[in-house]
């Protein structure tokens, strides 16, 4: 017990030296004023008006994203606020909030490896990665720490889900309520929970997501339903990071910026139809995986191992995939990892190492380089990833130790 504390309080010492360095000045979707013109991510308005107690102008204001984090994070930017912060401030208090959601679940995580007997070394390594890895930064940098929220949210539920069915399911309808694209989660959560909870886990995570969404959509129905179709369409450029690029062409184009400026920049395309189309390509092979994995349940692996697959075939197959939407994989597979790693934690660790090169790469703006580095780890990773998932191969797992001591 007192490790356990002691551990937290450290993690917890880790979670805000490496949140505070972020300043909105360096996110590109907080407070960003491009986002005057349209609908975009940007939940610093949202924030804002709550801050203030402007409920209406909090429904008109919605973000491409879920209420859960604007939530959550009000009250603490709100309070720093009334300390006299600006807003720099209040948006390292907001993040911080996220971060701590990974925290609790890296403590989880070190115990379940020093219950099996796995090195405390190897354990404190996988519970580091969880809290700090470049995906994680990468959100922070650009503005969207819901994204670390929404992946512990649903790393965790699924942590939870083969013991505590209810709290799973609660956590899978935050993470959803956080970020949409957790959805994907909720059938291989609900797969690794005992047969007879899987309806009330999925059934507890709908009503949360009630609870949650539908005020957004009574509160202001045409903000909600533009903000739905930004999170499913967002604009931009195709990103280095995904296998669209390597088909992408170039183009620059000028941007007119509220103050009267005009931002000029490179942007890379695919064709428009197919950059729309690969919203519901990733639902449909995500499903069909899904799909093949209940089909073969008897000879699959652990579902774990399929939500891990699912979250990163979402960033890998989305032509604006950010490093950070890498974010809940590799969360995920630390989780994933808890449950195999003998001694080390080499999955987790190789996948923050090669996404911090491939990071490095794109902040530099070599994004040829960083989508050759990065693709050539990913492609490899999700085809023996699919394999091992459906096969039910031991090409994941790892022989458990027979003791503490081991």
């Amino acid at each position: 017990m007192r490790s356990t504390v002691l551990l937290g309080a450290a993690l917890l010492a880790v979670a805000v030296a490496f949140t505070l360095p972020f300043r909105p000045t360096d996110a590109g979707d907080y407070a960003n004023p491009a986002c005057a013109a349209h609908r975009c991510d940007d939940a610093a308005p949202a924030i804002g008006a709550l801050q203030r107690a402007e409920v209406a102008k909090f429904f008109q204001e919605q973000p491409a994203m879920g209420s859960f984090s604007l939530v959550v994070r009000a009250p603490f930017a709100g309070a720093v606020r009334a300390a006299g912060g600006g807003e720099d401030a209040q948006y390292k208090a907001g993040s911080l909030v996220c971060v701590l959601a990974a925290v609790a679940l890296a403590v989880a995580v070190f115990i379940r490896m020093r219950a099996r007997g796995v090195p405390w070394s190897a354990g404190l390594l996988l519970a580091a990665l969880v809290v700090i890895n470049p995906a994680n930064g990468d959100a922070l940098q650009r503005g969207h720490p819901e994204e670390i929220l929404a992946a512990a949210l649903l790393a965790g539920a699924a942590f939870a889900a083969p013991q505590s069915s209810l709290p799973a399911g609660i956590a899978v309808g935050l993470a959803i309520a956080t970020k949409q694209w957790a959805l994907l989660g909720l059938a291989p959560v609900a797969f690794l929970a005992p047969a007879g909870e899987r309806v009330r886990l999925v059934a507890s995570s709908l009503v949360v997501v009630a609870v949650l969404m539908l005020p957004m959509a009574i509160g202001n129905p045409t903000a909600f339903r533009h903000a739905a179709s930004a999170a499913a369409n967002p604009p931009g450029s195709v990103k280095a990071l995904d296998v669209w690029f390597p088909f992408a062409h170039s183009d620059v184009s000028s941007v007119a910026l509220p103050d009267g400026s005009v931002s000029v920049e490179t942007v890379w395309r695919i064709p428009h139809r197919l950059d729309r189309a690969t919203h519901w390509l990733i639902i449909g092979i995500c499903t069909a995986l899904i799909a093949a994995w209940w089909i073969r349940r008897e000879q699959a692996m652990d579902a774990m191992w399929l939500l891990v697959l699912v979250l990163l075939l979402r960033a890998l197959l989305d032509p604006r995939a950010h490093p950070y939407h890498y974010a809940p994989f590799v969360i995920a597979l630390a989780v994933a990892e808890a449950g195999v790693a003998m001694r080390f934690p080499w999955r987790t660790t190789a996948a923050a190492a090669v996404l911090a090169v491939a990071l490095r790469l794109f902040d530099s703006g070599q994004w040829g380089l960083a989508s050759a580095v990065w693709l050539a780890a990913a492609l490899p990773a999700a085809l023996v990833l699919t394999a091992a998932v459906l096969g039910g191969r031991p090409a994941l797992a790892s022989p458990r130790p027979r003791s503490r001591a081991s």
